[in-house]
């Protein structure tokens, strides 16, 4: 928990400090200099958050949803998605482009992140459909019990038509169409359902009982 609010906190301030160059401000012009180098230190410790939320639930053993080889994987994938589909949302609009060989490079840019995009959503998803098949082929009840849950239970709406229709098949069919209103709103459903997808994850919590535990209670 510590190095991840470490991490947390250097992604934020220099993020911070990296928009703040942007800034048109006199006072500010001092911190141009450091843009670079603020994006670089941004860029990894945000890349790094992404890898840690991952690794730190897939440590904890007995939450058998949580603990498997895959979790971190799949937490990695969805937050590079995440954070093209961010990017494909302020492009043109932040930083813009000052001269007309930054937008032809904007516009490439935007259609490199298309692809990353499209192919990182259908990581993401095959990667949940193997995350669910090891907790649910595993000899742990409870791990079972919450799989269960997501397909056929509480969760299997928010899961098949929010996270498998709305977060995977129509953002990949929308990056497919090859247009910017469909680019936008596929960015638009991919940030929204990967968020709903980590709420589900988190609360999925349930664990195996400690000898005796249910009884006591």
């Amino acid at each position: 928990i510590k190095w991840g609010a470490i991490l947390l906190s250097l992604a934020l301030i220099f993020g911070f400090v990296y928009f703040l160059t942007f800034v048109p401000w006199d006072f500010l012009a001092f911190l141009i200099p450091l843009r670079m180098f603020c994006l670089i230190v941004a860029g990894i410790s945000g890349f790094l958050v992404t890898i840690y939320t991952g690794v730190l639930l897939a440590s904890m053993k007995p939450h058998a949803f949580w603990n498997t080889p895959t979790l971190p994987i799949l937490f990695l994938v969805s937050g590079v998605a995440i954070g093209a589909a961010v990017c494909m949302l302020c492009m043109g609009v932040w930083p813009a482009a000052t001269s007309l060989a930054e937008l032809f490079t904007q516009v490439a840019l935007f259609s490199v992140l298309r692809y990353v995009a499209l192919a990182l959503t259908a990581l993401t998803g095959i990667m949940l459909l193997i995350n669910l098949l090891m907790v649910r082929s595993s000899s742990n009840k409870t791990g079972r019990e919450i799989t269960k849950r997501w397909t056929s239970g509480s969760y299997a709406l928010l899961f098949w038509l929010v996270i498998v229709v709305l977060g995977c098949l129509v953002p990949i069919a929308l990056f497919a169409a090859d247009g910017y209103a469909a680019t936008i709103v596929g960015s638009v459903l991919l940030l929204v359902t990967g968020l709903i997808l980590r709420f589900m994850i988190v609360f999925s919590d349930g664990r195996r009982l400690m000898p005796g535990e249910k009884r006591f209670y």
